[in-house]
């Protein structure tokens, strides 16, 4: 056990790793269906919502009471929980095996946590170190075996499908709905194309466009009307969740583009095509260059298996890294300054 000193001057005990305890549910077509609120299914933990999945962290006094649920929930103690959580940062449970985005999420979803009340004051302080030596882990695990992995990420495979859908050679006209996590990850990859961003939120669109100006030395431009960038844009990449886009149905977005004759690539990156297929088919649309989740998981199938040796290290590391951690090891990761502001 660890005595940590915190700003108030309180000594607090972390929590043993006995004590910590993750609860996951991933996003079947049954649990999409319920259209489930995750944050209030466990109040006070510590909640991440991604397109595949729904996760808590949280100690063992936080106990799971749906009941309707439990078919559904996988829950992870101790060691086990935190080798789970090492193999979600790392990208090892995604279905594009060793993909970036979901680590980026994770912080994001952590450093709001700290933001907002939602997470208990309890539960803030017990699982905070946890989420410090789960970050330090993670970098250190994809610097080691992943780092190079090739084609691990939505934006690699994103562009192959864009430069496939191509009729011409000549520069193409690429409109991202959505700048959150999924967009800022996805763009940066589009740099031979002429960029349309579209969000709902007028600043995070640009913080993006800067990002993308000042980190990657590529120009996009906002735009304001999302019908008439519809009917601009050669391909659609939407990176925001199925019915997320306001005033617009998902169908309705679809229509837009198909109307205006473009030959392109519609990539939806928030559903599957599961979700999507009945209602197309019920308004009678022929799903022209439509590609959905599903279809992006079959393209990185399709690339073949060359990188499992890497993919079973970075496996192993993560279960050593978890029994190091349950046996209190001290492990000292350099770790950059985003890290450590996550947790001031």
């Amino acid at each position: 056990m660890t005595i940590r000193l915190l700003d108030s001057g309180i000594l607090h005990l972390d929590m043993r790793i006995e004590s910590l305890q993750v609860f996951h549910l991933r996003k079947t077509s049954d649990i999409r269906r319920m259209n489930l609120v995750g944050a209030d299914l466990l109040p006070g933990a510590f909640f991440l919502d991604s397109c595949q999945r729904m996760l808590w962290v949280a100690s063992n006094d936080f106990a799971w009471n749906r009941v309707d649920l439990e078919p559904y929930l996988e829950i992870f103690s101790g060691e086990k929980a935190f080798q789970f959580l090492l193999r979600i940062a790392t990208g090892l449970e995604s279905q594009i095996i060793g993909e970036t985005d979901i680590f980026g999420q994770l912080k994001q979803a952590w450093k709001e946590s700290l933001a907002n009340s939602k997470m208990t004051q309890a539960c803030r302080e017990e699982v905070s170190p946890w989420i410090q030596r789960l970050f330090e882990d993670t970098k250190e695990i994809r610097s080691r075996y992943l780092e190079h992995l090739g084609g691990s990420s939505y934006g690699t495979l994103a562009r192959k499908l864009i430069r496939d859908g191509s009729r011409t050679s000549d520069r193409q006209t690429v409109l991202v709905i959505g700048a959150g996590q999924l967009g800022a990850s996805v763009a940066p990859f589009l740099g031979d194309s002429q960029i349309l961003l579209w969000n709902r939120s007028e600043e995070k669109t640009f913080e993006l466009k800067t990002e993308l100006a000042t980190r990657f030395e590529i120009r996009a431009e906002i735009v304001a009307d999302l019908k008439a960038a519809l009917a601009q844009a050669d391909h659609i990449i939407v990176c925001i969740p199925v019915g997320g886009t306001a005033g617009m149905s998902d169908l309705e977005l679809y229509q837009t583009w198909a109307s205006g004759g473009k030959r392109g690539v519609y990539l939806h990156l928030g559903g599957t095509r599961e979700q999507f297929l009945d209602e197309m088919t019920a308004h009678n649309n022929s799903e022209r260059g439509f590609v959905a989740l599903d279809d992006v998981f079959e393209l990185q199938r399709s690339q073949g298996d060359v990188r499992s040796l890497q993919i079973g290290r970075a496996r192993s590391a993560c279960q050593e890294r978890a029994i190091l951690r349950a046996l209190g090891s001290s492990i000292s990761i350099p770790h950059g300054w985003e890290d450590l502001a996550a947790f001031a």
